[in-house]
């Protein structure tokens, strides 16, 4: 008789805030060949998928300064219980994909708990809001991009090898 797998699966919490970001979670876990749960903030690919959706971010959807600002009390409401759930469950690795404003704070709280972070589709710093970059680099253990001229930009400023998506 072989010996039982005693070892438990990989706890992986993920924020995918918008339905690009549920669609590049979702294939990203899909292609693991590891034995893992999910759980965090997506929409229905990630629950499809078997990620159990805490907050699901067909209902955090905006457009523009004004509707950010309208449901402001909601974003926080959303971010407060995402932390809950990370302090309270301790995942092994906390997958965040784009959306960044949101996301840098989770990456904040996984920081105080030890919990190592992987950012998917890396913010396009390239773009907008460079200033981040530093910021970036002390919340985030690896980032991997989409494009390969934004791995230079994280080796270079933030000392850390980005891998090419």
């Amino acid at each position: 008789m072989a010996p039982m797998n005693t070892s438990k699966p990989l706890s992986i919490m993920v924020s995918a805030g918008e339905a690009s970001g549920d669609a590049h979670a979702a294939h990203a876990l899909q292609a693991l060949s590891l034995d893992f749960t999910a759980f965090g903030m997506g929409a229905g690919m990630l629950e499809q998928s078997g990620t159990e959706l805490v907050v699901d971010c067909r209902d955090l959807a905006v457009i523009g300064i004004v509707d950010v600002l309208i449901n402001y009390p909601r974003f926080l409401k959303r971010l407060r219980l995402l932390r809950e759930h990370m302090r309270t469950r301790k995942p092994d690795l906390l997958l965040l994909v784009d959306y960044p404003d949101f996301n840098l704070k989770l990456a904040e709280t996984a920081g105080e708990l030890g919990i190592p972070v992987l950012f998917y589709v890396s913010p396009q710093v390239w773009a907008w809001r460079a200033g981040r970059v530093p910021r970036i680099g002390r919340l985030v253990s690896h980032m991997a991009v989409l494009f390969p001229f934004e791995v230079a930009i994280y080796e270079t400023r933030c000392g850390y090898y980005a891998n090419g998506g």
